[in-house]
């Protein structure tokens, strides 16, 4: 009896522990990935369709708070190590480029990542109202 609770017990810190620790962004995820990208961060004029889907892979990986600012940060290493080489404006606007809508990621060494949030839902008064009333 006691070794099914001592494994109901371990399998709720995993249970628990497992989704917290998947959750974290790590540099590493980010920066190869992003070699994909180097020729149109380095200046080209065209975007590879294989950049922008490490682009859009990056943006949806993080949902909280942290995972966003975590994110940020690594792309502001990223650009720190090459900022001599990338295009401030390619870098600027990549993700804007390859479709993420409202992305609050760059490549810049001046991303100010402690103003990213987590994306917030805010319900529509009409849509409160609705609810409210069934």
């Amino acid at each position: 009896m006691a070794s099914m609770k001592i494994a109901c017990a371990v399998f709720v810190i995993f249970m628990v522990v497992a989704p917290i620790a998947k959750a974290r962004i790590s540099c590493d995820s980010i920066y190869y990935p992003l070699t994909d990208c180097i020729g149109y961060l380095f200046g080209d004029t065209d975007i590879s369709t294989r950049c922008c889907d490490v682009v859009k892979a990056i943006a949806a990986a993080a949902t909280t708070t942290g995972d966003r600012q975590a994110t940020c940060r690594c792309l502001e290493i990223f650009a720190d190590q090459f900022q001599y080489s990338i295009n401030k404006r390619n870098g600027a606007n990549i993700f804007n480029v390859c479709g993420v809508v409202n992305s609050p990621y760059k490549i810049s060494i001046n991303s100010e990542c402690y103003k990213i949030h987590a994306k917030e839902v805010v319900a529509d008064a009409r849509i409160a109202n609705i609810l409210t009333t069934m």
